[in-house]
Protein backbone atom coordinates (compact mmCIF):
# COMPACT_ATOMS: atom_id res chain seq x y z
CA UNK A 1 0.00 0.00 0.00
CA UNK A 2 1.55 3.47 -0.54
CA UNK A 3 1.28 5.77 2.07
CA UNK A 4 2.94 9.13 0.42
CA UNK A 5 1.16 11.95 2.19
CA UNK A 6 -0.97 13.69 -1.08
CA UNK A 7 -1.43 17.27 -0.91
CA UNK A 8 -4.67 18.55 -2.72
CA UNK A 9 -4.08 20.96 -6.03
CA UNK A 10 -4.50 24.57 -5.32
CA UNK A 11 -7.69 23.53 -8.22
CA UNK A 12 -9.06 20.86 -5.83
CA UNK A 13 -9.15 23.10 -2.86
CA UNK A 14 -10.48 25.79 -5.23
CA UNK A 15 -13.45 23.90 -6.70
CA UNK A 16 -13.58 21.69 -2.75
CA UNK A 17 -13.97 25.49 -1.67
CA UNK A 18 -16.54 26.94 -4.57
CA UNK A 19 -18.62 23.51 -3.77
CA UNK A 20 -19.05 24.28 -0.18
CA UNK A 21 -20.28 27.84 -0.68
CA UNK A 22 -22.64 26.64 -3.34
CA UNK A 23 -23.90 23.72 -0.95
CA UNK A 24 -24.29 26.06 1.41
CA UNK A 25 -26.57 28.02 -0.02
CA UNK A 26 -28.57 25.04 -1.24
CA UNK A 27 -29.00 23.44 2.36
CA UNK A 28 -30.24 26.72 3.78
CA UNK A 29 -33.22 27.06 1.02
CA UNK A 30 -33.70 23.73 1.41
CA UNK A 31 -33.95 23.91 5.20
CA UNK A 32 -35.76 27.30 4.96
CA UNK A 33 -38.57 25.97 2.18
CA UNK A 34 -39.14 23.13 4.48
CA UNK A 35 -39.48 24.73 8.03
CA UNK A 36 -41.83 27.45 6.37
CA UNK A 37 -45.63 26.62 6.94
CA UNK A 38 -47.16 28.80 4.12
CA UNK A 39 -45.53 29.92 0.94
CA UNK A 40 -47.16 31.71 -2.31
CA UNK A 41 -46.37 33.02 -5.69
CA UNK A 42 -48.56 36.23 -5.81
CA UNK A 43 -46.61 39.54 -6.44
CA UNK A 44 -47.62 41.66 -3.57
CA UNK A 45 -47.25 45.36 -4.27
CA UNK A 46 -47.12 46.23 -0.78
CA UNK A 47 -43.54 44.00 -0.64
CA UNK A 48 -40.90 46.66 -0.48
CA UNK A 49 -38.30 44.07 -0.29
CA UNK A 50 -38.80 42.46 -3.56
CA UNK A 51 -37.30 45.24 -5.60
CA UNK A 52 -34.47 45.92 -3.11
CA UNK A 53 -33.58 41.77 -2.96
CA UNK A 54 -33.34 42.03 -7.08
CA UNK A 55 -31.01 45.24 -6.88
CA UNK A 56 -28.76 43.92 -3.99
CA UNK A 57 -28.56 40.69 -5.97
CA UNK A 58 -27.82 42.03 -9.18
CA UNK A 59 -24.97 44.56 -7.75
CA UNK A 60 -23.91 41.54 -6.35
CA UNK A 61 -23.01 39.40 -9.50
CA UNK A 62 -22.17 42.55 -11.59
CA UNK A 63 -19.76 43.64 -9.33
CA UNK A 64 -18.37 40.29 -8.62
CA UNK A 65 -18.01 39.92 -12.50
CA UNK A 66 -16.41 43.00 -13.21
CA UNK A 67 -14.15 44.28 -10.01
CA UNK A 68 -12.75 41.17 -8.95
CA UNK A 69 -11.47 41.20 -13.22
CA UNK A 70 -10.51 44.33 -12.35
CA UNK A 71 -8.47 42.87 -9.08
CA UNK A 72 -6.79 40.77 -11.46
CA UNK A 73 -5.10 44.04 -13.61
CA UNK A 74 -4.21 45.74 -10.50
CA UNK A 75 -2.35 42.83 -9.12
CA UNK A 76 -0.62 40.85 -12.44
CA UNK A 77 1.02 37.99 -10.04
CA UNK A 78 4.56 36.82 -12.24
CA UNK A 79 5.08 33.92 -11.58
CA UNK A 80 2.41 30.37 -11.72
CA UNK A 81 2.24 29.88 -7.63
CA UNK A 82 1.37 33.40 -7.39
CA UNK A 83 -1.25 33.40 -10.02
CA UNK A 84 -2.99 30.21 -8.30
CA UNK A 85 -3.15 32.36 -5.65
CA UNK A 86 -4.93 35.07 -6.68
CA UNK A 87 -7.17 32.77 -8.85
CA UNK A 88 -8.06 30.97 -6.07
CA UNK A 89 -8.60 34.28 -4.33
CA UNK A 90 -10.77 35.88 -6.96
CA UNK A 91 -12.88 32.75 -7.21
CA UNK A 92 -13.54 33.03 -3.30
CA UNK A 93 -14.17 36.86 -3.58
CA UNK A 94 -16.70 36.37 -6.42
CA UNK A 95 -18.63 33.48 -4.51
CA UNK A 96 -19.28 35.48 -1.40
CA UNK A 97 -20.61 38.59 -3.34
CA UNK A 98 -23.18 35.83 -4.74
CA UNK A 99 -23.90 34.15 -1.88
CA UNK A 100 -24.39 37.07 0.69
CA UNK A 101 -27.32 38.38 -1.35
CA UNK A 102 -28.70 34.31 -1.86
CA UNK A 103 -28.64 34.16 1.76
CA UNK A 104 -30.45 37.57 1.76
CA UNK A 105 -33.30 36.31 -0.41
CA UNK A 106 -33.31 33.25 1.59
CA UNK A 107 -34.21 34.78 4.91
CA UNK A 108 -37.02 37.43 2.96
CA UNK A 109 -38.42 33.71 1.77
CA UNK A 110 -38.68 32.87 5.68
CA UNK A 111 -40.26 36.22 6.83
CA UNK A 112 -42.45 36.71 3.80
CA UNK A 113 -43.06 33.04 2.27
CA UNK A 114 -43.34 35.03 -0.74
CA UNK A 115 -41.73 32.11 -3.23
CA UNK A 116 -39.95 35.25 -5.70
CA UNK A 117 -37.24 35.02 -3.15
CA UNK A 118 -36.35 31.65 -3.22
CA UNK A 119 -36.19 32.48 -7.15
CA UNK A 120 -33.46 34.80 -7.21
CA UNK A 121 -31.67 32.57 -4.76
CA UNK A 122 -31.68 29.52 -7.71
CA UNK A 123 -30.51 32.18 -10.17
CA UNK A 124 -27.52 33.00 -7.70
CA UNK A 125 -26.81 29.32 -7.56
CA UNK A 126 -27.52 29.28 -11.74
CA UNK A 127 -24.25 32.33 -11.83
CA UNK A 128 -22.19 30.84 -9.01
CA UNK A 129 -22.30 27.06 -11.34
CA UNK A 130 -21.27 29.31 -14.02
CA UNK A 131 -18.69 30.27 -12.87
CA UNK A 132 -17.40 27.14 -10.88
CA UNK A 133 -13.10 27.25 -11.21
CA UNK A 134 -11.69 25.14 -13.79
CA UNK A 135 -8.35 24.59 -15.05
CA UNK A 136 -9.58 26.28 -18.34
CA UNK A 137 -11.04 29.19 -17.24
CA UNK A 138 -7.60 29.81 -15.12
CA UNK A 139 -5.76 29.45 -18.70
CA UNK A 140 -7.98 31.98 -20.31
CA UNK A 141 -7.83 34.33 -17.44
CA UNK A 142 -4.44 34.37 -16.90
CA UNK A 143 -3.03 34.01 -20.99
CA UNK A 144 -0.35 31.56 -19.56
CA UNK A 145 2.78 30.34 -21.48
CA UNK A 146 2.45 27.05 -23.14
CA UNK A 147 5.50 26.09 -20.32
CA UNK A 148 2.76 27.21 -17.40
CA UNK A 149 -0.10 25.45 -19.48
CA UNK A 150 1.64 21.95 -19.57
CA UNK A 151 2.56 22.60 -15.49
CA UNK A 152 -1.48 23.38 -14.99
CA UNK A 153 -2.41 20.41 -16.98
CA UNK A 154 0.07 18.04 -14.74
CA UNK A 155 -1.84 19.11 -11.88
CA UNK A 156 -4.80 17.06 -10.46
Amino acid sequence: MNNQNQSLSPFSITKLIGAALISGVIFFAMVSFMTQGTYHLEYDPDDMMLPVVFMVLLTGTVASIFLVNKFVVLTEPSNLTAKLGNYQTRTIIKFAMIEAPAIFAIFQFMTTGSLYYIFMALVALVVMVYLFPSKQKFILEYNLTMDERSEVNKMK
